[in-house]
């Protein structure tokens, strides 16, 4: 007597489109995870690089800008250390200011400023009163600027404005 098999290959065909689909699912989680993590080493490489550049509010503009979040910055001399979160992914990255300690960032003095301001400082037996200097244009207090005024093309400064003098001759 014959037996009928017909229909046996309809449990088979239904748990291999079930394992299919959840090796599919695992799949996708894997790879959005490798895309989290790529996406926060990238991040994270933008932020180290800026804030090694322009300091901490650099750092946290890049890494908002890159859709993460700063979660820690350090530095230590002329190396600076992120850490940044992007998603469920963290990663850290770390980078180096060439030039040391000295080197020129955005918005510092010059360094023909820093030489007028020592010089000032020579002349007037203690430091000006400055309330920023950056590039070649120092603004001082008004009592600084009073005080300094006579002095200013002793020590290679130039009026520039309302309690600002910038280096003579500069640009």
């Amino acid at each position: 007597m014959r037996t009928r098999e017909n229909g046996q290959v309809v449990p088979l065909m239904a748990a291999f489109v079930v394992f299919a689909g959840l090796a599919i699912i695992a799949l996708a989680h894997l790879g959005g995870g490798a895309v989290d993590r790529a996406e926060a080493k990238r991040a994270a490489d933008i932020s180290a690089l800026a804030g090694a550049a322009d300091g901490p509010g650099a750092a946290q503009d890049y890494a908002q800008r890159n859709g993460a979040t700063l979660r820690n910055y350090k530095e230590s001399g002329n190396d600076v250390t992120v850490e940044v979160r992007y998603g469920d992914a963290r990663a850290v990255s770390k980078a180096h200011r060439d030039g040391g300690k000295g080197s020129l960032r955005p918005g510092d003095p010059a360094p023909a400023l820093r030489a007028a301001l020592a010089r000032a400082a020579q002349v007037l037996g203690h430091r000006p009163a400055v309330v920023r200097a950056a590039g070649y244009v120092a603004r001082f207090t008004p009592a600084g600027f009073a005080e300094l005024s006579p002095h200013a093309a002793e020590v290679g400064l130039c009026p520039n404005g309302a309690d600002t003098m910038k280096v003579c001759g500069a640009t």
